[in-house]
């Protein structure tokens, strides 16, 4: 895995994510369109919540997005996917096209995802018998961020606590450009690598490297954390995630029986001692658990 892409990726992204988030909610928020016409709960939703804190939605929706894709790219690289198609990337190193947008243009997109969105539209858009909902805006972007929604959709039954609920108001912020080679999504085709995906185990056997997800949202929050950090004050509700670690390492994890069961061995005031402190690790590690529940739902997948 190669952390220092990574290091350099993430808080990239988070800056392109915020930007083109709140780009889509300005433009979602003016605009009048029949298709935002059609969700006009959704947008009246938005409006309410930007006027409560637009900087708050911008940055929730980013980290929505961020967590969506980064999940995608995962199991792209694992070869998870039920419906057998890659979501981000080509089917193979010399292909350019995400695999799903090909097989959209082949007629063969998986029948697991058709329920999901609207065929015909995208059909219809990829052939020119539809114009884009933004007057020229691109016909092949706008169905594969089609295809993008479809398969988020599609994993909400599966995996919940990544992908919400269907038509919630985050779909109406996902950027519009999901394919150029400056779009949010093109970091996780180029940064991040199927190797970066997977790792050796002891018997030199290659399994998912469910790390990289941990790795991936520290150095995501970086700079947020190093701004709470940098302030000299007590740190605000909303500011305690950016200062904690979500993830254990894998070199930490052998240590924590010796953390739970060392001072069973202690006697005394030293034990007493011990046994306080076990117990705040102990807190620590079922944070550190519920942290990887989501990593564990997507490694679910693979059986």
């Amino acid at each position: 895995m190669n952390t220092s892409s990574l290091k350099s990726f993430a808080p990239a992204v988070r800056t392109q994510l915020m930007e083109a988030v709140g780009r889509k909610l300005d433009y979602v928020l003016t605009a009048d369109t029949p298709d935002l016409r059609q969700a006009a709960g959704q947008v009246a939703s938005l409006r309410k919540e930007a006027g409560k804190g637009r900087a708050a939605l911008v940055e929730r929706v980013a980290y929505t997005w961020f967590n969506r894709l980064a999940a995608l790219r995962f199991l792209d690289a694992q070869g998870w996917h039920p419906f057998k198609a890659r979501v981000l990337t080509p089917a193979t190193p010399e292909e350019t096209q995400p695999e799903i947008l090909k097989l959209l243009r082949t007629g063969s997109l998986p029948a697991e995802l058709n329920p999901h969105t609207d065929l015909k539209r995208l059909n219809d858009l990829l052939d020119g018998r539809l114009p884009t909902a933004i007057a020229g805006a691109d016909t092949q972007g706008e169905a594969y961020r089609g295809l993008i929604l479809a398969a988020c959709r599609f994993y909400h039954t599966l995996l919940p606590d990544v992908f919400d609920k269907l038509n919630d108001e985050s779909e109406l912020l996902l950027p519009d450009d999901l394919l150029t080679a400056t779009s949010v999504a093109e970091g996780f085709r180029t940064e991040i690598t199927d190797a970066d995906c997977l790792e050796t185990d002891a018997s030199g056997k290659s399994r998912a490297n469910v790390e990289i997800l941990g790795w991936l949202y520290q150095f995501y929050i970086s700079e947020k954390k190093d701004t709470v950090m940098a302030r000299k004050s007590a740190v605000p509700t909303e500011d305690i995630p950016a200062v904690t670690q979500l993830f254990t390492p894998h070199w930490i994890n052998p240590h924590f029986p010796a953390l739970r069961s060392g001072p069973m061995a202690l006697s005394g005031a030293s034990r007493r001692k011990q046994i306080t402190s076990s117990k705040l690790r102990l807190c620590l590690s079922a944070l550190v658990t519920a942290a990887f529940f989501v990593i564990v739902l997507i490694t679910s997948l693979a059986n």
